[in-house]
């Protein structure tokens, strides 16, 4: 026979597993930073540019995942074909050597990957920061105005 005192206890131990499993679920659990964007610099339409993963002016992010214990995190891309600028648009190129990621914030220990596959980074665990760069190239295009061409990347993390 369960006395008052011990059947209480229990009652408040299922409310606060309960309470907390709620709040977890409800809560965000993977934060993602934009660290830098990506920049071909002034000029880039007088001559072909290209920008590796290991180059200062790529983009650069930054995630990690709060959830307990290890986790496989799928990171997906979702690229423009080409910066625009007014009514004019250069065509820019996304391969695997323009991409990579890193458990550490430095050039040695990448690892490259392509950037229009998903990317599965497996057994992740929680709070483990993990960064992520992107370059990406753009061809001469003689007569291009002058401008501030833009394009938008998606970056998706989930488990």
């Amino acid at each position: 026979m369960i006395s008052k005192s011990n059947f209480n206890r229990q009652l408040s131990l299922i409310f606060v597993l309960i309470t907390f499993f709620s709040i977890s679920t409800l809560s965000q659990t993977i934060f993602i930073t934009k660290l830098s964007d990506i920049n071909f610099g002034e000029g880039f339409g007088r001559y072909n540019s290209e920008l590796i993963d290991t180059d200062n002016n790529v983009a650069k992010f930054q995630f990690y995942n709060t959830r307990w214990f290890k986790r496989t995190l799928f990171i997906s891309l979702n690229l423009p074909s080409t910066l625009n600028y007014s009514n004019n648009s250069v065509p820019i190129n996304f391969q695997q050597e323009h991409a990579s990621w890193s458990y550490n914030d430095q050039i040695t220990g990448r690892r490259n990957f392509d950037p229009h596959s998903v990317l599965a980074i497996n057994n992740n665990w929680f709070y483990r920061k993990i960064y992520l760069w992107l370059g990406g190239s753009v061809p001469d295009t003689v007569g291009r105005p002058p401008g501030l061409y833009q394009g938008t990347v998606i970056l998706t993390v989930a488990y």
